[in-house]
């Protein structure tokens, strides 16, 4: 990633990759195909990363709002340090961003799943459409570029949470 931040990822090669990891070319050849095999790997770590600490972070909280407030702080956070990692995606051959995205709807998966227990426990309006609503809220979480880790990240998260929460809740 330091070589990408210096170069650009078009001028980043394996060999320096190699040089900068401490490793024979050879050894990164062994399990990379390429430097964008490479990037693939750090974004889809990045995401399974979080993904994992989603789960035990909502497992740790009673109730749909409270789930859906931790989820969105929790995304907002590792998006926010992501936001490198997202500006390269479109740097990436179309069929490493659909591995991508497939990777994503992971994150929309688990929306739906609160957004359902809570219509179901009476805290969220019935008229929820989840698959359309976990799709809308996981856009809002996407990793953009232009959140660094200078954004106000807590002041984000809470600006989506108050959204995000207002438009659910059962009136």
């Amino acid at each position: 990633m330091t070589l990408i931040s210096e170069r650009g990822l078009a001028g980043v090669t394996m060999s320096e990759v190699a040089r900068q990891a401490g490793v024979a070319r050879q050894t990164l050849y062994n399990h990379f195909a390429d430097v964008e095999s490479i990037v693939t790997a750090v974004i889809e770590q990045h995401e399974q990363r979080g993904l994992t600490q989603v789960r035990t972070l909502l497992d740790g909280h009673e109730g749909a709002a409270a789930k859906l407030d931790q989820l969105i702080r929790h995304s907002v956070a590792m998006s926010a340090h992501g936001g490198a990692l997202a500006s390269l995606e479109g740097s990436l051959s179309p069929e490493a961003q659909e591995g991508l995205r497939a990777h994503r709807s992971q994150t929309e998966e688990i929306v739906r799943e609160v957004l359902e227990e809570g219509i179901a426990e009476g805290a969220f309006r019935t008229d929820l459409d989840p698959d359309a609503d976990a799709a809308f809220i996981r856009g809002l979480l996407t990793p953009h570029p232009d959140r660094t880790e200078t954004t106000d990240v807590a002041r984000l998260a809470g600006a989506i949470v108050r959204f995000v929460l207002a438009a659910v809740r059962a009136q």
